[in-house]
């Protein structure tokens, strides 16, 4: 009996000794990251690689708002970090090391090296019109361009004042018209955005609208002075800079429909739209 006795004591010394708290710092390392944290880290000059790694370490998924994106894009987070905190699983590349000047001709002048420095990053650069809009390739080569119409987003139901409205569940906006004038075979939905003096390009995004059979909506949430659109409705694109100003933009595979780039911050309450945006169709 005393043998057995002294047998458990072993026992529960033994496992109390094999399974011992983890150390706080272990703890700290797996549990999951916040908004506020991407910031922080973003703000101390922190990698972008080691961001989405912290990201993907703590394998939350978040679903940002229009207003959270914003808040993000203001504070200095990279598209690239913003698509890995929405989803983790995306795949990611690392942002291309800058590439150093080359050195100004022997002899020329400061205005002619800075001239030198200035030649857009892509040839197509000069091709694209001055004027800012949003642009298309009519044909392959990149001769000719055509340019998306810009509308107007009306609220639908526009009777009365726009506070009113912004304080009804799923205010929704919409685009007279069954279709846009611009259809773009799926292959061919690269645009090219020419900004305006203080235009910045993440004040786009990309939308997919509902068609009816004479106009085309979207639902801009509880809020539309605070617009959060539907996740579904959102498309994503890369925006590549090739030009002082101008910006390449490459949606994501995009289906037959109506698509609108939505600025946001376009809306006027006091003229009853909830906002402007370029509107084309993808046709097969």
């Amino acid at each position: 009996m005393r043998s057995a006795v002294i047998l458990g004591f072993f026992a529960i010394a033994f496992s109390a000794g094999g399974h011992q708290q983890p150390p706080a710092d272990s703890v700290t390392a797996v549990r999951g990251i916040t908004l506020e944290e991407v910031i922080k880290l973003t703000k101390a000059g922190v990698s972008e690689e080691i961001i989405v790694t912290r990201i993907r370490k703590s394998g939350r998924a978040f679903d940002l708002s229009t207003e959270e994106i914003l808040e993000l894009k203001k504070s200095g987070v990279t598209d690239a970090v913003v698509k890995i905190l929405m989803d983790p699983s995306q795949p990611y590349t690392p942002p291309a090391k800058p590439v150093a000047p080359l050195p100004a001709p022997l002899g020329a002048n400061p205005p002619q090296a800075a001239a030198a420095r200035a030649k857009p990053l892509d040839p197509i650069a000069g091709k694209v019109p001055p004027e800012p809009g949003v642009y298309y390739m009519v044909d392959a080569e990149g001769e000719h361009f055509g340019r998306l119409e810009l509308k107007t987003v009306t609220p639908a139901g526009a009777a009365g004042k726009m506070s009113k409205l912004f304080l009804r569940k799923g205010t929704a906006g919409y685009l007279i018209g069954p279709a846009a004038k611009t259809l773009l075979k799926p292959a061919k939905t690269t645009l090219f955005v020419r900004l305006a003096e203080k235009g910045d390009i993440e004040e786009f995004i990309l939308l997919a609208l509902n068609r009816k059979s004479d106009r085309r909506e979207i639902s801009f949430g509880p809020n539309a002075a605070k617009p959060v659109f539907p996740p579904e409705a959102v498309k994503q694109y890369s925006a590549e800079p090739i030009d002082d100003r101008l910006y390449r933009l490459r949606p994501a595979p995009l289906s037959q429909g109506q698509y609108i780039l939505f600025l946001l911050g376009s809306g006027d309450e006091k003229k009853g739209i909830l906002g402007k945006g370029y509107e084309f169709g993808i046709i097969e």
